[in-house]
Formats: C-alpha cells, sequence, structure tokens
C-alpha cells in the first residue's frame, strides 16, 4: 500500500468454470438430503424423502461439519441441469469408508427416470481395501484404498476428445474411450449424472461422501483477462495478475477477482478486505534523495537547513551526504 493506494496481486486460476459444487453445510443434520434440496439431488426412483434419500450427517465430514452417509438402501442420484455433449470436465468428491464396510458410485452418460439410464463408469470399493471398476470393460482395471480415511476421488471427462481418466488422490487408475459405457461397445459421448448407491452385493457397505463438484476445464488460451471487482462491483478488467487501485480516500474496501473465458466467467477468488487509513500529517519530512553525494546538506537545501553557527556550506561545521 502507497499513501491511499492499494497494490493488489494475484496467481492465474487454474483455468474452469464451476457447474455444481455441493459441501452439504446448508443442510440439517439428521434430515434426508433430496427431502431438503430436491433441485440438486433425487434418488433413483425420483422419491425424495423416501427409503432411498439417504442422510445428512454431522458425524464426520471432510470439509465444515457436514457430510452424507449413504447405507441402507440409499440410492442417491445427482442429475446434472442439461445433457452435456461437449467440453472437458472434472467430476470429484471425498469419500470415506469405514473398516469393514464398501462403496460403490457410477456416472451417467444419460438417465431418464422410468426409462432407463446408460453407464459411463461405475467404481466398487470392495472389502479389505480391494476395488474395481468397470469402464470399456468389466473389471477394466483394479486399485486398493485405506480405510478411515478421505480419499480425493475424481474422474477427466473429456467430450471432445472422448476420452477419460479416473483418479484416486491424485493417482490414475484407468484410462478409456468414454463413449464405450462399462462394458465396451457403446456409442454415447455425453454425460448427465451420477449415481451413490448403498450396493450390498460384495459386503456391506456404508460410506461418506463430501465436497461433490463438476468443473468445466477450458485450455489456458481460452483464458482472455481478469475482472477485478470492488464492494461487489467491477472496478476493472485487466490482463495482467495485478493492479494497483489508486487515490483511495479512508474506509474499508473488499476486493475479489474472476478469470474471464470465451465461455464467460469464473468463481471469484478469496475476497480480501482492506482497511484504508489516513496517514498522519507530517509538518517535515526529508529523505536525502534530491540531493548530490559528496556535497554538504545545508549548502544544497539553506531553506530547510543550517549549521549551529548558521553557516551552510562552512567545511566544518556542514555535513556531507553520502551515498555509501
Amino acid at each position: 500500500m502507497n499513501e491511499l493506494d492499494v497494490d493488489l496481486s494475484w496467481t492465474a486460476p487454474n483455468a474452469g468454470i464451476m457447474r455444481f459444487n455441493d459441501d452439504f453445510e446448508a443442510y440439517t443434520a439428521g434430515m434426508q438430503l433430496a427431502e431438503q434440496n430436491p433441485d440438486d439431488w433425487s434418488t433413483w426412483t425420483n422419491n425424495p424423502g423416501g427409503p432411498e434419500d439417504p442422510f445428512v450427517t454431522d458425524d464426520m465430514a471432510y470439509s465444515g461439519d457436514n457430510s452424507v452417509v449413504i447405507e441402507g438402501l440409499a440410492d442417491l442420484l445427482w442429475l446434472n441441469d442439461e445433457v452435456l455433449t461437449e467440453g472437458l470436465y472434472n467430476y470429484n468428491f471425498k469419500l470415506y469408508i469405514p473398516e469393514g464396510y464398501n462403496a460403490y458410485f457410477n456416472v451417467l452418460q444419460s438417465y431418464v427416470y422410468s426409462v432407463g439410464a446408460d453407464w459411463g463408469f461405475q467404481a466398487f470399493f470392495d472389502q479389505n481395501g480391494n476395488g474395481y471398476i468397470d469402464a470399456d470393460g468389466q473389471g477394466s482395471a483394479s486399485f486398493t484404498y485405506d480405510y478411515n480415511a478421505w480419499m480425493y476421488v475424481e474422474l477427466d471427462i473429456n467430450l471432445d476428445l472422448d476420452w477419460a481418466e479416473f483418479m484416486i488422490n491424485g493417482e490414475s487408475i484407468h484410462a478409456w474411450p468414454w463413449s464405450a459405457g462399462i462394458f465396451g461397445g457403446g456409442d454415447l459421448n455425453q454425460l448427465q449424472a451420477s449415481d451413490f448407491y448403498a450396493w450390498n452385493v460384495n459386503g456391506t457397505p456404508k460410506y461418506y461422501i463430501d465436497d461433490v463438484s463438476l468443473m468445466e476445464v477450458f485450455e489456458t488460451d481460452d483464458l482472455l483477462s481478469y475482472n477485478v471487482y470492488r464492494d461487489g462491483s467491477v472496478l476493472v478488467n485487466v490482463s495482467e495478475t495485478m493492479y494497483t487501485d489508486e487515490e483511495l480516500v479512508p474506509g474499508n474496501y473488499e476486493y475479489y477477482v474472476t478469470a474471464v473465458y470465451d465461455e464467460g466467467e469464473s468463481d471469484p477468488s478469496n475476497v480480501l478486505n482492506i482497511d484504508v487509513e489516513q496517514l498522519p500529517y507530517l509538518p517535515f519530512f526529508e529523505d536525502f534523495e534530491g540531493f548530490t553525494a559528496g556535497e554538504q546538506v545545508a549548502c544544497q537545501d539553506p531553506v530547510n537547513w543550517t549549521t549551529w553557527s548558521y553557516l551552510p556550506c562552512d567545511p566544518v561545521e556542514d555535513a556531507y551526504i553520502s551515498d555509501a
């Protein structure tokens, strides 16, 4: 901060726009999820509040206080508000499996209630920390996992290239042509839904999910500029990752930044609150930068400086400027 200026700088973001995100903090623990938010969540048979609707819990969480527990007859469906047919997407969530239990989820190319679904991918987290997936073939890849620990589960789905990759904690498990479906031979290159099911085929299901999100990812070249916001309104659009807000009056200011792409504007950055305070009045200030090194002070500025004997330029009393 320089006088009443504010210097802002930020890091270029990962290129993308959040299409869906739910950390479950807006819900009441002990109540069913889809019953509280039927706009974003449902069940396989479209029955929020029924036996397939899982409960929000505060027993554990990856972030905040809440997560959702999938057990019993739970069959939780997230249905995107549109069928996606182009673009690159990252679908991810946090997963926790207590020791002795198992988990299952799938990602669907299409879903129509009472008609059916097309499976693009499914994963089985079975007993003893062993798991496998169906993606372009039954049992196309296997993996291991740890009980009693949060895992970062994600799929990159590139509809432009018809390619997908499944990862756990950043480690690639398998990649395949997305349109192939779970058993191969498919040709439906689209994305619409995901299902968290308490499937008891290989053991007793019980697991927790948190921070479910779908991000549309753009090529870095698609990044056009940045919008800098002050107090909720666009202050300026810039191409660099820095900006100085000048000549502010004293007060409190709130800043955040968004990235602008061909496809739209990103979610806001974190918010920065700045208190701009009036600097105290200084009746006199000298930093000696306007003087010539090697010459005497009062001799160069007799208006503001002199010597004890009032003899500017005196070889004894008048001090010298130094750049040492």
